[in-house]
């Protein structure tokens, strides 16, 4: 394993996570970013590579020293625990040697037990499950290091990973052996018209990209893609013929509508354990996008709906073709997308979750298990086998039983929005069901406006506190304030004719979505009231005779802000729709 610098000495870590709209599109209607996911992993170091208290491997040759003395006698059977050698050997209890003719022979390990006298010692044979053998007089005594011991091999705890070598390999307890793939594959070809169809891909091992997380890509090359990136980012000139990490789509296949075809990008996943959440971490460069075209459905339908930026995510895991059968298959799997926006054709939006019910017929194979060459849904290898060098691809690399999981992406790449495309940048791919990682959200604190909906009936809200009494045995009572209640806020409207996109469609949105929204209520005097919530229940009545159709709604209040008519705040700041906090903690600056 790769050893960083990135320790943390300090038993905490606050950090701190803003929005860019360089990064991250804003919904056309509520002004919101879209939550984004940023996964946290922890992994502690420890001492065992110096301290040697793991006794689970075998010594390295390489560190034995010459005591500079022999063994006084040979040694004839493999059981003969009493041994004569010279005196001044220095050799201790506990100390672990070989009796070897030079520096480089294998075999036997060998620990004292007692030192019966000067030349005379206990040795307890085979140490460490080598074989006891016999040996000359004269022959030379080496001293192991660490006493033959050698700690885990594995310095930092285990963590979730894609690596096929570092943890299936050293001294460590077999149940934290574990091996893994992460590769991507995509058109050898993508800019290039009339190419086959879209299993037939180039396939590049992604593990150190994703595992890395690091560094800044240069922006690649024709033939290489972004070196950083697990798949997207730079896309290749029509004269170049491979592209490692380019998002390609329909206009590869001189066609429309590739969002909705087979995918033409894979994502190929495999470990030994089983696990069912992946975190993909999108940092998507929208910079070279209007500003007045970062909004969610204005970015989908540049250029009209053939040349709209769309992609679909879906997903197979491998099964057998039946309960009794010997042969495999990729079968279809449903997924939680959680990089999309919501929407259909929203994939890679944002960085997020990929999760999925665990398949009770999901079962750990190689890819040869799948056929050779896979027919479906992606061949295994390129177009007519491995292109020359090409030694990447599953049937190269997936020789290892593992579960498989295989995501495909679905792109709509016609002639005006294929440069856009590089725009979408993967650089993570992380599988991390398990208790030392966590999935954070990072929401937007902003709330939407309702002051622009026409209210036609009464604003209603009631504040009230918490108060606890306490009553004497002749009856009087002390009350005692405790703390404020919160509450909600009712209020409705008549639908009218013009634009429901502002009001009526706009609220339920809201609602379905539960956006945050707030609502400022003027007094007679001029003072606001500021309610923030969001809207729980909305009520709708259609009444007969041609009456205007009526609705209610109802908002949950989070808390209010008051505030007089040039803007000075009334309240102290924010509080509870039932009054001010007691004892609420604060530092004043």
């Amino acid at each position: 394993m790769t050893v960083d610098d990135f320790d943390q000495t300090e038993s905490n870590l606050r950090t701190h996570y803003s929005f860019s709209h360089h990064n991250t599109l804003i919904d056309a209607t509520t002004k919101r970013f879209p939550d984004e996911e940023r996964l946290y992993r922890l992994q502690v170091e420890d001492t065992s590579s110096s301290t040697r208290t793991d006794d689970a491997s075998f010594y390295v040759y390489a560190s034995g020293i010459d005591v500079g003395k022999n063994i006084d006698e040979a040694i004839e059977t493999e059981n003969e625990s009493t041994w004569t050698i010279e005196t001044g050997h220095g050799l201790a209890v506990g100390d672990v040697f070989k009796v070897v003719p030079g520096v480089g022979a294998t075999g036997e390990l060998l620990k004292v037990l007692r030192l019966d006298s000067a030349t005379q010692i206990l040795v307890e044979r085979g140490f460490q499950g080598t074989t006891a053998d016999t040996y000359a007089d004269d022959k030379d005594i080496y001293k192991i290091s660490d006493n033959g011991r050698h700690g885990d091999s594995f310095t930092r705890s285990f963590i979730e990973h894609w690596d096929p070598v570092s943890y299936y390999s050293g001294n460590s307890p077999t149940s934290l052996l574990s091996r893994g793939l992460l590769l991507y594959g995509n058109l050898p070809t993508g800019a290039s018209a009339g190419v086959g169809g879209g299993g037939e891909v180039q396939w590049t091992n992604r593990m150190a990209p994703s595992n890395a997380n690091s560094g800044t890509d240069a922006g690649g090359t024709d033939a290489d893609g972004d070196d950083y990136l697990v798949f997207g980012g730079t896309k290749h000139s029509t004269s170049a013929t491979s592209n490692q990490t380019e998002l390609t789509g329909g206009f590869s296949h001189d066609s429309t509508g590739g969002h909705d075809a087979n995918p033409q990008n894979y994502i190929l996943c495999g470990k030994t354990d089983k696990f069912n959440k992946i975190h993909i971490r999108m940092n998507n460069d929208f910079s070279t996008v209007a500003l007045n075209l970062r909004r969610d459905s204005d970015f989908y339908d540049i250029g009209g709906d053939a040349e709209a930026l769309k992609i679909n995510m879906m997903a197979w895991y491998t099964a057998k073709t039946s309960k009794t059968a010997s042969t495999y298959k990729w079968k279809a799997l449903s997924i939680v997308d959680g990089t999309s926006t919501g929407n259909y054709n929203t994939s890679l939006r944002r960085s997020g979750t990929v999760y999925f019910d665990m398949p009770d017929d999901w079962v750990a194979i190689e890819s040869s298990d799948l056929g050779d060459p896979w027919l479906c849904p992606v061949r295994e290898d390129s177009t007519g086998g491995d292109p020359p060098g090409d030694t990447e691809a599953p049937e190269d690399i997936w020789t290892e039983d593992m579960y498989g999981l295989l995501i495909g992406l679905a792109v709509n790449e016609t002639v005006g929005n294929s440069a856009k495309y590089s725009q979408f940048k993967g650089y993570s791919v992380i599988p991390y069901n398990n208790a030392h990682s966590q999935a954070i959200k990072v929401v937007d604190p902003h709330h939407k406006s309702l002051n622009d909906i026409a209210i036609t009936q009464d604003i209603s809200f009631s504040r009230a506190g918490k108060y606890i009494e306490i009553t004497d045995r002749i009856g009087r009572t002390e009350i005692r304030r405790i703390g404020a209640s919160g509450g909600q806020l009712t209020f409705g409207g008549v639908e009218l004719s013009g634009d429901y996109t502002t009001t009526k469609t706009a609220l339920l949105k809201y609602q379905r979505e539960g956006t945050p929204v707030y609502l400022d209520v003027e007094r007679a005097n001029g003072d606001f009231t500021r309610v923030y919530g969001v809207i729980s229940d909305m009520s709708e009545t259609f009444p007969v005779g041609k009456a205007h159709p009526k609705f209610g709604i109802t908002m949950k209040v989070e808390y209010i802000a008051e505030y007089d008519s040039s803007g000075d705040w009334i309240s102290n700041g924010l509080m509870a729709l039932g009054g001010e906090i007691i004892d609420e903690p604060k530092y004043i600056l």
